[in-house]
C-alpha cells in the first residue's frame, strides 16, 4: 500500500539529521510564519534545523515572532574538503596550518622519511543538510540565490516542498500541496495536528496564527474558509497570543511608515470597472517621510484590506535609478500574467519589476494602459 502524504514526510524526517527550512525571496508573513513553526516542531522531535532565505531582510514588525533573527540570509558552507592520507607507510607525527589573505597552508610532518604526494586525496564531504523543506514557494527559482547558487544541492537531496497555490510546480519528492488551505500555516498546522497535537504549544500557536492573519489580510479576505476560523479558533485554544499578534502587526506603524502611507493615499487611483488600484512614490517621498523601501510591505498590506473593491493593486516607486513595480492580485488573477511584458518575477498573487531609462509618470502611462489591457481581455 502506497504511503500517504503525511506518511512519507514523517518516514522522510525519521530518516534525516539536519534540515534546511527555505522560502521564497519575496516572501509573505504566512512563509516566515509557518518556516519558523516547523523549526520549533523539529525541534520538538528532536531533529535539528536552519531556517535561510535569499537576502533575509526581517521587518521590525515580525521582529517579536521567536527566533525570527537567527534566520540566515544565505547559505553558507554546505559541504567540507576531507584530505585522506594514508598512513599505511608513515604515521604523521605533527600537523599544523597558516591561514593567509589569499591562500591557506597545511603542514604535515611524517614521523620518519617523506609522505608520497601520490597517497594524499582530496575529496568533498556530503551536504551538511540531508533534507530541504521548501515553504510557499511556487517553483526553485523564486528561492533567489539559495537555489541559483547551490543547484546541485537541490537536486541531490530530498525535497518536501509546502504550498498553496495553483500555480506550484510540484518541483520536490514530496509535495504537500493543499489548494483549499487559505494559508501555509494552516497546511503546517494540519500536519503537526495529525503527528501529535499536544506538540502545539503556545509558541508554535502564535506562529501559526500569525501566518493565517496575514494570508487572509485579518480574516477578510476571499481566499478565507470555515476550516480556516475554525483552526484559528483552535490556536488560540492552544495559548496564541492574539493581543501580541494584534498589537505587532496591526496596532504599531512606525511614524516613517504612516508618512509613506498618506502619500501613497494622496495619489491613490481607481479604475473599479477593472477592479484595478495603483498608486506613485518618488524618491523625495521616502526622503520627506523617512522610510525605506522595507516599509512599503506594511504599506501595501494596508491598501488590499482598505480597497476591498480591488482585485489587482499596483504600485510604482523610484528607487535605484529605476521605477519599481509591485503588484498584488486576489486569487482570479495572475500577476505574471498581468506584467508579462515587464519580466516581472514572484508568483500568481504577488510579483515585482523594474524599468530602467524611463521616468515616473511614463512608467505609469506604460505599465497601467498593459494591466488595464490585460485585464479587460480577461472580462
Amino acid at each position: 500500500m502506497a504511503l500517504s502524504l503525511h506518511q512519507q514526510i514523517i518516514e522522510s524526517l525519521e530518516k534525516t539529521k539536519n534540515i534546511l527550512i527555505t522560502f521564497k525571496k519575496d516572501y509573505t508573513g504566512d512563509d516566515l510564519a509557518a518556516a519558523l513553526a516547523l523549526q520549533s516542531f523539529l525541534k520538538k522531535i528532536n531533529k535539528p534545523s536552519t531556517i535561510a532565505a535569499a537576502d533575509f531582510f526581517l521587518p521590525k514588525k515580525y521582529s517579536f515572532l521567536p527566533n525570527s533573527s537567527l534566520i540566515q540570509a544565505s547559505l553558507k558552507s554546505l559541504k567540507k574538503i576531507v584530505l585522506n592520507i594514508n598512513l599505511n607507510q608513515s604515521k604523521v607525527e605533527e600537523f599544523s596550518y597558516d591561514v593567509q589573505p589569499d591562500k591557506l597552508q597545511i603542514f604535515i610532518t611524517p614521523e620518519e622519511g617523506d609522505l608520497d604526494l601520490n597517497n594524499i586525496k582530496t575529496a568533498d564531504s556530503n551536504y551538511r543538510f540531508d533534507l530541504i523543506i521548501t515553504v510557499g514557494s511556487p517553483d526553485l527559482e523564486a528561492l533567489g540565490d539559495i537555489y541559483e547558487k547551490n543547484p546541485e544541492f537541490f537536486y541531490k537531496t530530498t525535497i518536501i516542498n509546502i504550498d498553496v497555490a495553483p500555480e506550484n510546480e510540484n518541483f520536490g519528492q514530496i509535495n504537500f500541496i493543499n489548494l483549499n488551505a487559505s494559508s501555509v500555516c494552516e497546511v503546517v498546522y494540519r500536519f503537526i495536528e495529525d503527528y501529535h497535537k499536544q506538540l502545539i504549544d503556545e509558541e508554535i500557536a502564535t506562529l501559526l496564527l500569525v501566518g493565517i492573519m496575514e494570508a487572509t489580510q485579518r480574516f477578510t479576505s476571499a481566499k478565507l474558509y470555515p476550516a480556516t476560523l475554525t483552526i484559528a479558533s483552535q490556536l488560540i485554544a492552544a495559548g496564541a497570543k492574539k493581543e501580541e499578534i494584534a498589537s505587532n502587526l496591526y496596532r504599531t506603524k512606525n511614524l516613517p511608515t504612516l508618512r509613506l502611507w498618506g502619500r501613497v493615499l494622496a495619489r491613490l487611483q481607481k479604475d473599479l470597472e477593472v477592479r484595478l488600484v495603483w498608486s506613485l512614490l518618488n524618491e523625495q517621498d521616502f526622503l520627506k517621510s523617512g522610510a525605506v523601501e522595507n516599509d512599503l510591505n506594511g504599506v501595501v498590506e494596508e491598501l488590499i484590506t482598505s480597497t476591498p473593491e480591488a482585485q489587482v493593486v499596483v504600485l510604482l516607486y523610484e528607487g535605484g535609478k529605476k521605477v519599481n513595480g509591485q503588484i498584488f492580485c486576489q486569487k482570479n488573477y495572475d500577476a505574471l500574467i498581468l506584467t508579462k511584458p515587464f519580466n516581472a518575477q514572484g508568483t500568481k498573487s504577488r510579483a515585482t519589476f523594474s524599468l530602467s531609462d524611463i521616468t515616473l509618470f511614463e512608467a505609469e502611462r506604460k505599465v497601467i494602459e498593459e494591466i488595464r489591457n490585460r485585464l479587460k481581455n480577461i472580462k
